[in-house]
């Protein structure tokens, strides 16, 4: 078997690259504007004029409404219209997503346009193709609030976003709502297309609102908890203060204690709006009482001791954008004498995801960079400070946790530095080293139950074998649930329980959320299937070896597992 050997490396491929693009984009261009991956500010030079006319500013976020040019929302080189052939496309974002605004000027044309990054890309839009401002994100939640000159918040009809004909569909005034959807229409024939999120009240059906009817979003939910932190311009006093009402807290009505201090955890009681301003009682150790988003970070959605699955969002890119690093990395293996190249693999590659003006589209995932301390990636220079990495969808230990301007955890994770590439292209790492350092929250997903090399028991589902014993049939692939069209790899006898292999995350297809699997093994009863036809219908009876010699690996969704004892 002809094996190829290839060493894994801290890196920076896609960050450079896409750093490349924006700054190709901003070339020419004025202002303070923060670069993609949190790159440094910096300054250049004016080429086309700001503009106060604009329907968005530096900071302000965008919708990428779906377009009838192509499944993807294109993003051109320069401040100019999109062309329907797509060749002025430099890079594109996904669609329905944010996009935060760098700058905003009036070209040579007379039109607005918007420099924007989303999904990963960087590029100009114009002004009629961005949908907004764009006030919250699928998943974030929201208070409602009455309109001015209004009494009662209605909900608009789900398919058309105006009032229901014969139904009112009303919303409280002050209610929590979880956004569960958003979408972009030009209702008003304006050419400008408005933002309308769809909720679901208390005791009402879903509907649609619109930024008018929200204040928000917020930063935690009743019953979720955060950490405590100084506010902008605060000293570095650890003393953390609460106000005894909905008000800003002041030396009059200031609740403290020596146990409640910056860094501890909170846990929300009540939120309020008072005045246009959210206030958020909180219960800290032995007191509680009212203060605001500035101080505190959350939800604090992990403890010390969990263990959680890494979640890195995949990008899409060109398959000619990729570097050979990227591509090794993400996408490709090196090619060698009388093989493939980079390109052309990365080209084959993509070819079921799609085109846009014959260049393709593939989705690369970057790997989890952990820092020497929480806050910005540094990749190069005397401030470099990232000291590993480690692949989405691995497991990690939670060791810490701090809040800066967001909850960040210092972590324990494998990372693969050295691994071996098959003839067929499959690729297995041989050796791991693991790594200890920080990153955000928003990059994992859980926390787990289990772990790769732990026990776990199948929960009794009441499947026997022949003697009447208890057995856990186990799907040879993930399934969310397990029917009369499941097909079993074998069955495990129940009290033995099972080995945890790996893990898998998967997102749901109806829902902002995730399922975890677990692949598993044990000593059992194979399975094998016979086609049976009767009556025209053809099914797959299942034969299974007794004995429990055989070594079975198997799925399991992770509602189905508990602790073994």
């Amino acid at each position: 078997m002809n094996v190829r050997k290839t060493s894994t490396r801290v890196s920076g491929a896609l960050f450079l690259v896409i750093s490349a693009l924006l700054l190709a984009s901003m070339a020419c261009y004025s202002g303070q504007i923060p670069g993609l991956f949190e790159l440094t500010p910096f300054h250049t030079q004016t080429a086309i004029p700001t503009t106060d006319a604009a329907r968005f500013t530096p900071g302000d976020y965008g919708f990428t409404s779906r377009e009838s040019t192509g499944a993807l929302f294109s993003l051109t080189f320069l401040p100019e219209p999109l062309e329907r052939s797509l060749t002025n496309s430099k890079s594109f974002c996904e669609p329905n997503v944010a996009a935060r605004v760098l700058y905003a000027g009036v070209a040579g044309d007379g039109g607005t346009y918007y420099l924007v990054e989303c999904s990963g890309a960087a590029g100009w839009v114009s002004d009629q193709r961005l949908a907004g401002p764009l006030k919250f994100n699928k998943g974030d939640l929201a208070l409602t609030i009455v309109q001015e000159g209004a009494d009662k918040i209605n909900l608009l009809d789900v398919t058309t976003f105006e009032p229901p004909a014969f139904s009112f569909m009303v919303c409280q005034p002050g209610s929590i709502v979880a956004i569960t959807d958003i979408e972009a229409a030009d209702v008003n024939d304006t050419g400008v297309k408005e933002i309308f999120y769809q909720v679901e009240c208390p005791q009402s059906n879903p509907g649609w609102l619109t930024n008018l009817d929200l204040m928000g979003p917020l930063e935690i939910n009743v019953g979720d908890f955060a950490l405590a932190i100084n506010a902008n311009g605060e000293d570095d006093s650890t003393e953390y203060r609460l106000a005894s009402e909905p008000v800003l807290v002041t030396d009059d009505n200031a609740v403290v204690s020596d146990s409640c201090i910056v860094g501890s955890v909170v846990e929300a009681q009540e939120i309020q709006l008072v005045e246009g301003t959210i206030y958020y009682k909180v219960s800290c150790d032995d007191i509680d009482g009212w203060t605001t988003h500035e101080h505190f970070v959350g939800p604090l959605q992990f403890d010390v001791g969990n263990n959680v699955v890494i979640y890195m969002q995949p990008v899409s890119v060109f398959a000619d954008q990729l570097t050979t690093e990227m591509a090794e990395e993400g996408t490709t293996t090196p090619a060698e004498d009388g093989e493939e190249t980079e390109e052309e693999l990365a080209t084959d590659e993509a070819a079921e995801a799609g085109t846009t003006d014959e260049r393709k589209i593939v989705q690369y995932t970057l790997p989890l960079y952990l820092t020497e301390n929480p806050g910005v990636i540094i990749f190069d220079g005397e401030d470099a400070n990232v000291v590993g990495q480690c692949t989405s969808g691995n497991v990690a230990h939670i060791d810490e946790y701090v809040g800066l301007e967001t909850v960040y955890y210092r972590v324990s994770c494998d990372e693969c530095v050295e691994s071996e590439t098959t003839e067929a292209g499959e690729t297995i790492c041989t050796a791991y080293e693991t790594r200890n350092g920080w990153t955000k929250q928003e990059n994992f997903q859980g926390p787990i139950a289990f772990v790769p090399g732990q026990q776990a028991r199948y929960r009794d589902t009441g499947d026997v074998d022949e003697n009447g014993n208890p057995v856990a049939l186990l799907p040879n692939e993930p399934v969310y649930v397990v029917g009369s069209n499941t097909q079993f790899s074998g069955r495990c006898p129940l009290e033995d329980g099972v080995e945890i292999l790996s893990v898998r995350l998967e997102k749901d297809r109806t829902r902002d959320s995730f399922t975890f699997y677990f692949e598993v093994q044990c000593q059992g009863d194979a399975a094998s299937y016979e086609e049976v036809t009767e009556g025209g219908t053809t099914r797959y009876e299942a034969t299974f070896n007794t004995g429990g010699a055989d070594t079975i690996t198997g799925w399991v969704n992770e509602r189905a597992l508990e602790p073994f004892e």
